[in-house]
């Protein structure tokens, strides 16, 4: 039975946090015995969005909120817009059902932008449905076969259809209904809300021109999946447990939206191999180790340590890498260890590195060494005159040698903000892929600042600072908009490469994996107890990390937990800009 009670506090707003104080201090033989779930709503007088005087915060009551349905509506597809792709889609023969289906997206991300609770998750399709937009109306005359038209199309409705669920059937339209089929029984769309911001920032950076913005510039929607993150044209799909686990996603980031925009921009097999490679390991896509160079520096910031910490890491708890009998396939490792080995080498960093796990040992002392000569000869910068070394050149010979002229620790952190000039770095096809006028210079020394204003105040100081700074400080002058967009990217940036390097730090650069019985599958009990490390937590071949001492756990959740509200926090203030945006382009 249920019954429904008017609060006699109704004027405070922090009377709902007392109701719910109230029957957690309340004994068993009260009214906690009789309840099973208590619902409480909010209702608010609305006032209009931008009205006049009443949007003054000093004359704004509790119950005074702005009413922003009708600023909602700014964001939403005009039917306009929707009758031009339905005619489109009419016009080249698509199918009935796939039309309705594709028009049914739209309709459905407009009902949900006019949503006053959920239209913050909804956001997130805009760019991508824009995409499709551009996609039908400019891309498809491309397309010869219709069926190759319409493979494409049925590939943005299922990603649709899966970010939709994610994002809807977790919210409050679907809380009392539990036959729904979701991917994680948790309120996730919080964070793939969160991580959709962030590859939305960081893809934005990826062109100069807005004009080409929504048609050379992947535009991705976030979704689960249940045993790897994988990324495709339309979607990027992160493993469910790195959900919960940001630094497995951030080191990510960059690679997954580089996947596609090489596709885009058409860049075919810019690093090549030996030729015995090419035969014995056909399946290496030359791409990855090209994506990798460009990782190392747009995420690690040089920083090649960094990046074998991660790189490793995320590779261990793989689960694509093993066999069934628990230890990594060989050929997998010796494709990820060629990409490595390449790398390392494209970077000139010299130290050797030694097996990150004992269980690597013997595949690491079998392959290492041979690949590490082998691909050194192959690599050789003193060779000029093969087109397959230029961009091992470009980054060798340009990038590393002004990097190293710096000296961080010697300027102080305020100065850096004057000295920063640019942050875009738009890939391009052609020889010298790299340049010195990109500013990597700069951008390497603001990177570093960061990081040792991190060391010495930690991540939700360095947020603030950079977060309040004027943002004629960080980047180059221009339009308004264009400058608030870079600062996301910088702020985005900054924070994730501290938070790497803070997580590396903190566990001395040591991974361990959980060791399970081979049999049974399960945890031994043995090495639960006995181990003694660093890290903190065991990586789990079968995916994710499984935390074993208490107080590292503990600390890991408070770095962890800070970052999750950076980015909760990015994301919202990305998502105002975006809005006060369009509003004002109305």
């Amino acid at each position: 039975m249920d019954y429904v009670f008017e609060e006699t506090k109704k004027d405070l707003i922090q009377s709902n946090l007392l109701v719910f104080s109230k029957l957690r201090e309340s004994s068993i033989e009260g009214i906690t015995k009789y309840v099973k779930s208590v619902k409480t709503k909010t209702l608010f007088n609305n006032k209009k969005w931008f009205d006049e005087p009443q949007n003054n915060s000093s004359t704004l009551d509790i119950n005074d909120l702005p009413d922003i349905t009708k600023s909602l509506e700014s964001l939403t597809f005009k039917k306009e817009v929707i009758s031009e792709i339905k005619d489109c889609l009419r016009s080249s023969k698509i199918s009935r059902q796939l039309r309705n289906k594709i028009i049914k997206c739209y309709y459905l991300t407009n009902n949900g932008l006019t949503d006053r609770v959920l239209f913050n998750f909804y956001i997130d399709f805009i760019p991508f449905l824009k995409r499709l937009y551009y996609f039908i109306t400019d891309n498809r005359k491309e397309l010869n076969k219709l069926q190759e038209y319409e493979n494409i199309l049925i590939n943005y409705v299922i990603a649709y259809d899966r970010a939709y669920k994610n994002r809807t059937f977790n919210s409050y339209l679907f809380e009392d209904i539990h036959e729904y089929s979701i991917d994680y029984n948790a309120s996730l769309q919080h964070l793939l809300s969160n991580y959709n911001t962030c590859v939305h920032i960081l893809t934005r950076s990826y062109n100069e021109s807005k004009k080409d913005y929504y048609r050379e510039t992947p535009r991705f929607l976030v979704n689960i999946n249940l045993n790897n993150t994988v990324s495709n044209p339309v979607n990027i799909n992160f493993h469910v447990h790195d959900l919960t686990a940001p630094e497995l996603v951030f080191c990510l980031l960059h690679k997954e939206i580089i996947n596609e925009y090489i596709k885009l921009k058409k860049i075919i097999n810019p690093i090549d191999l030996p030729k015995e490679y090419k035969e014995e390991y056909s399946f290496l896509d030359t791409n990855d180790i090209y994506n990798d160079c460009l990782r190392v520096i747009l995420t690690f910031n040089f920083d090649f340590e960094l990046y074998s910490f991660w790189f490793w890491s995320f590779n261990i708890q793989n689960t694509q890498l093993y066999n069934k009998d628990g230890f990594m396939n060989e050929d997998n490792f010796a494709h990820e260890l060629i990409r490595f080995i390449s790398v390392k080498i494209i970077f000139d960093y010299m130290p050797d590195i030694s097996c990150p796990i004992p269980e690597l040992f013997i595949y690491w002392d079998r392959y290492y060494k041979k690949f590490h000569e082998e691909l050194k000869e192959f690599y050789d910068p003193k060779v000029k005159d093969k087109q397959e070394y230029t961009i091992a050149n470009s980054i060798h010979d340009q990038i590393i040698p002004d990097c190293k002229i710096f000296n961080p620790e010697n300027e102080l952190f305020d100065h850096i903000r004057e000295q920063y000039r640019r942050w875009k770095f738009p890939i391009q096809t052609g020889i010298n892929v790299l340049h010195k006028d990109r500013a990597l210079a700069s951008r390497f020394e603001w990177m570093s600042h960061c990081k040792s204003y991190c060391d010495e105040n930690g991540l939700f100081a360095l947020y603030k600072e950079i977060k309040t700074m004027e943002v004629s400080k960080i980047v180059e002058p221009g339009k308004e908009v264009d400058m608030n967009r870079q600062k996301h990217a910088i702020l985005l940036d900054s924070m994730i490469y501290c938070f790497l390097k803070k997580m590396q730090t903190e566990q001395n650069s040591q991974i361990s994996i959980l060791r399970r019985n081979l049999v049974t599958g399960e945890p031994l009990a043995t090495f639960i107890k006995e181990i003694e490390y660093d890290s903190f937590y065991c990586l789990d071949p079968q995916g994710g990390h499984f935390s074993i001492n208490a107080a590292k756990r503990e600390k890991y959740y408070e770095i962890r937990n800070q970052m999750m509200d950076i980015v909760w926090d990015i994301s919202l203030q990305w998502k105002k800009d975006y809005i006060e945006e369009r509003i004002k382009s109305v």
